[in-house]
């Protein structure tokens, strides 16, 4: 703590780090309290002294980096607490959605970048209660569809039918191949005068 000895505690931002954890575990007043003080999160007896929370957590790595407990249910302490960027604290939240799939656990939002998709379209895969493998599939834009032995791309198939490449698309995660394939375009309703 060499940068400390020479600084008043009160000019390092990693004091007001500490400062703020202990807060929201200790100070009723506080508008966050309920969420850790008030669902039992505490700050180990260690870490009452700032010099030791500074000893086990060494200096923040970027002013982007605040402290994060790795079980969010555990308590601040030496082997529950790390420093992490926002991003990376928005991914260790109790209403994280985690997946299994090939022996890997991600959370949703990484699935989705690793997928190449984006975070709401595989949300939306799930909670339509799409299977795992299905819902992990990622379209592509060159897709090609085979129907009764014919194989082209989804954009040919759209202009055969006489609809656009979204809507077939959007018909083949909802539909079957036969009926999204064979269903007419609606087409617009038109006013008599």
């Amino acid at each position: 703590m060499a940068e400390a000895n020479s600084t008043r505690l009160t000019d390092l931002p990693e004091y007001w780090v500490f400062h703020d954890m202990r807060k929201r575990c200790l100070c009723v007043s506080r508008e966050n309290y309920r969420n850790y003080g008030g669902r039992g999160i505490a700050v180990c007896a260690e870490w009452q002294s700032f010099k030791a929370f500074y000893r086990d957590m060494g200096p923040r790595p970027s002013p982007k980096h605040t402290i994060e407990r790795i079980d969010n249910d555990g308590d601040y302490e030496p082997n529950n607490c790390r420093w992490a960027t926002r991003a990376e604290q928005l991914r260790n939240t109790r209403c994280t959605h985690f997946i299994t799939f090939n022996g890997i656990t991600l959370c949703l939002t990484d699935w989705a970048k690793r997928l190449g998709m984006s975070r709401s379209a595989l949300d939306s895969r799930l909670s339509r209660g799409w299977p795992l493998e299905r819902a992990m599939t990622p379209r592509c834009t060159g897709r090609q569809i085979t129907f009764h032995g014919t194989t082209q791309s989804l954009a040919k198939w759209a202009r055969e039918i006489g609809i656009n490449q979204t809507t077939l698309s959007e018909r083949l995660e909802k539909w079957p191949i036969e009926r999204a394939l064979t269903t007419p375009p609606l087409t617009p309703l038109v006013r008599r005068k």
